[in-house]
């Protein structure tokens, strides 16, 4: 799936391979909310947008489903968790690549441009 989408027309850099995924994932992603929290193997998750043409998954198996997509193609990822409740539990996770010497975030459950506040704990994947 990483190779089809790096050899799609217009994906010549970094940004637009991370453009791609992104809408990938936006585009084949059913969202919903987890009673029990359940992570989706990025493979499976890929089997069932090839067969159904989306999975069904939350905050973490989209950040799987990214990390796993910039890893293969070697872009350096890491998981950031977002801590806004009172009890200092995390209630949200993204992730973020490295460009050149920055860290930039992609969350595909999330409208474009959101910028993120508060306590992080910062995962290296």
């Amino acid at each position: 799936m990483a190779l089809e989408l790096a050899s799609l027309p217009g994906v010549v850099s970094i940004s637009d391979y991370v453009r791609a995924v992104d809408r990938f994932v936006r585009m084949h992603t059913r969202l919903i909310d987890e009673p029990e929290e359940l992570l989706i193997d990025p493979r499976f998750a890929i089997d069932q947008i090839k067969e159904r043409g989306y999975f069904f998954g939350d905050c973490d198996d989209t950040s799987l489903l990214i990390a796993s997509l910039l890893t293969v193609v070697g872009i350096a990822t890491r998981f950031k968790a977002i801590s806004e409740r009172a009890d200092g539990s995390f209630g949200h996770v993204f992730v973020e690549f490295k460009h050149g010497e920055t860290w930039k975030a992609i969350d595909s459950t999330l409208p474009f441009a959101v910028i993120y506040r508060g306590p992080y704990l910062v995962l290296e994947v």
